[in-house]
């Protein structure tokens, strides 16, 4: 009788440790634009945000859906102050899950537009790869961490003045890119994050007589799953 008992009492403890483990487990990490974690197959994201490049506002849009096998095709626009648009279109893919850390790589041909109407009309645009590595730290099951590092490969430069244009062909390494941001479970269907992004160029940049060694642009928006 007291081994039935015991039987029951161990066998009786088991299933509670199982129930409790698997309640306490955090649920699968839902897809994110903002991080490094996939859509699903046939999935679509969308974000909207803004934000500060340097001292000039700026908006931003990205929408992207999910081919399957940790990959997906993402789209993105920016604009600071209306006058420099910076569109990129490409892919990226999350090849590892190593516990709470979502490895990811993400590669897109993106582009820079700024024009400024005066007398004449002045266009300058430079066509360029981004890739970027990065990590996602699920910190909580409603709050990740994301870090990554990223460069700029100019392609091709492009100047109009006074309808003359004069296209170059360059490869160079133009610029280093670290991001660091958060993002949080807002509802159901949204988070929000906040970015920092430090763009560092190879050549100074010089705005009238302020020399910019680095160049901070902050982003905060949400992201949506549908």
């Amino acid at each position: 009788m007291r081994t039935r008992h015991l039987i029951a009492i161990v066998l009786a403890s088991l299933v509670l440790l199982v129930c409790g483990r698997a309640a306490a487990e955090p649920p699968e990490p839902r897809g994110s634009l903002f991080a490094h974690t996939p859509l699903a197959s046939g999935e679509g994201a969308l974000s909207v945000g803004g934000g500060l490049a340097v001292v000039l506002p700026m908006v931003l849009v990205e929408g992207g859906v999910g081919l399957g096998a940790g990959v997906d095709l993402v789209g993105r626009y920016a604009s600071v102050l209306g006058l420099l648009h910076i569109p990129e279109v490409g892919v990226r893919w999350a090849p590892a899950r190593l516990g709470d850390v979502q490895v990811g790589v993400r590669l897109t041909a993106a582009g820079t537009l700024f024009g400024l109407k005066a007398d004449h009309v002045n266009l300058s645009s430079t066509l360029y790869l981004a890739p970027d590595v990065g990590l996602t730290w699920t910190a909580t099951p409603h709050t990740r961490v994301v870090v990554g590092l990223g460069a700029e490969l100019d392609l091709v430069d492009l100047r109009v003045v006074d309808d003359e244009d004069e296209t170059e062909g360059v490869v160079r390494y133009d610029a280093t890119v670290g991001h660091l941001g958060l993002q949080t479970t807002f509802t159901e269907d949204m988070d929000v994050f906040a970015n920092l992004r430090i763009r560092v160029p190879t050549e100074t940049f010089t705005f009238e007589t302020t020399a910019f060694y680095a160049l901070p642009m902050l982003e905060a928006g949400a992201t949506w799953t549908f």
